[in-house]
């Protein structure tokens, strides 16, 4: 009985048009903090989720799950070193392929030279690795896009820089060295594009080519194998695997979320800032719930009085509240939601905020999961309900008799 009574009361109170000008401006208010705190949350926490998911999809696609390093340019050992880890850890590898890089400046008539970092593969085991074929703009594998002698795959950004395409030359520049200093005599030589990669990643794919170990021998007469790729099993993790090779080698061996310590700082800081914005605007909300709730219990304060008096418990007087909370913050929080989802999707979609060349991206990543959702709606309905039930406690203390003497 309590609950009907509480249901009836509430569609009278929250549907029925008020005379009380602040009451309703109060009402309005509330409504949209409620409807931008939901839809602010909800956006912040996408473009976390869109940063993280894009870094890590990008980064694997073009690093493998782990890398060896040989200390100071020395050359691996390569069949000994696979060897030695295919038999202590055969269980967690899935697959390894060596590699070598190589700085060297690429030029054009009437273009700025750029310094790159040239890296060779063992095409047939890169593929195992890591997902760079995939990234490859024209469809082949990455054995016939580096089969030609001379061949070499740029990124697409240093394709644009140069204006060239698939099948144009470019000039390399190339020391002995193993670093390019102020004082560096050079040798020349060209190299044919056989494919552009796009990985998304514009400072990788402007500053990154691969060439075939055979052309790295016979080209630049560099058979170094100075790193080695890793692979892990999808039943082990990246950080247990890590932690074994360090507990059995000397070398250095690194994830790639080692190799990029300020992105990674700089995602932990935008971590803690978002959680500080979500904080202030779930206090704005609680703020603004209350006070809604508090002027309407002033503004029914007559009605509880004689709804006491006819002998309604404290029960339905909450309950009551609560339904007024709740009719109250649901419609605005729903709305919130859906115009999230919409922007954010459009965002996404349409890449609607750019990001300048400084940035890994051209434009700021959305991406939702159902849990942000439903998080979110559970985080603020729980926060009026809390609110709701606090509130009520101040009706509890209405004297009907005293109430109605002094009632004009």
């Amino acid at each position: 009985m309590s609950t009907k009574l509480a249901l009836f009361l509430t569609k009278r109170y929250i549907f029925r048009k008020t005379h009380s000008k602040p009451l309703s401006i109060i009402n309005s208010i509330c409504f949209m903090t409620i409807l931008a705190s939901s839809f602010v949350l909800t956006i912040t926490l996408g473009i976390i989720k869109g940063f993280e998911t894009i870094i890590e999809e990008r980064m694997q696609n073009i690093y493998p799950s782990l890398v060896i390093y040989a200390p100071d340019y020395e050359s691996f050992n390569y069949p000994e070193l696979e060897a030695q880890l295919l038999h202590l850890h055969g269980k967690e590898i899935q697959a390894l392929a060596p590699g070598h890089s190589k700085q060297v400046v690429v030029t054009r008539e009437q273009k700025e030279p750029i310094v790159i970092t040239l890296k060779s593969v063992v095409p047939e085991k890169e593929s195992h690795i890591s997902s760079i074929e995939t990234k490859l703009i024209k469809n082949k594998s990455l054995a016939d896009a580096l089969k030609k002698p001379n061949a070499v795959i740029i990124g697409k950004q240093l394709a644009e820089h140069f204006e060239i395409e698939i099948g144009d030359t470019i000039t390399i520049l190339f020391s002995e060295e193993a670093m390019i200093a102020e004082k560096t005599s050079f040798n020349s030589c060209s190299l044919e594009i056989t494919n552009i990669m796009d990985t998304g990643i514009m400072h990788y794919d402007l500053t990154t080519g691969l060439i075939s170990q055979k052309t790295m021998a016979n080209v630049f007469n560099d058979d170094a194998i100075t790193l080695v790729g890793i692979k892990n099993n999808a039943t082990t993790d990246v950080e247990t695997l890590h932690k074994k090779l360090k507990a059995t080698h000397t070398f250095d061996i690194f994830s790639w979320k080692n190799l990029y310590p300020a992105l990674m700082e700089t995602i932990v800081l935008q971590k803690k800032i978002s959680w500080l914005l979500i904080a202030f605007i779930m206090f704005l909300s609680c703020t603004s719930i209350a006070s809604l709730i508090f002027m309407h219990i002033q503004h029914k304060w007559y009605d509880l009085g004689l709804l006491k008096l006819l002998g309604a418990s404290n029960t339905t007087i909450t309950l009551l509240i609560l339904m007024i909370t709740v009719s109250i913050t649901l419609p605005s929080l729903i709305a919130g939601l859906i115009t999230a989802a919409i922007i954010g999707i459009a965002i996404d979609r349409y890449a609607l905020i750019t990001l300048s060349d400084e940035f890994l991206f051209s434009h700021v990543p959305v991406h939702f999961t159902p849990a942000h959702f439903y998080g979110i709606f559970m985080i603020i309905v729980g926060i009026s309900l809390i609110i709701g039930l606090l509130c009520a406690r101040s009706a509890y203390t209405i004297n009907s008799t005293t109430l109605l003497r002094f009632k004009e």
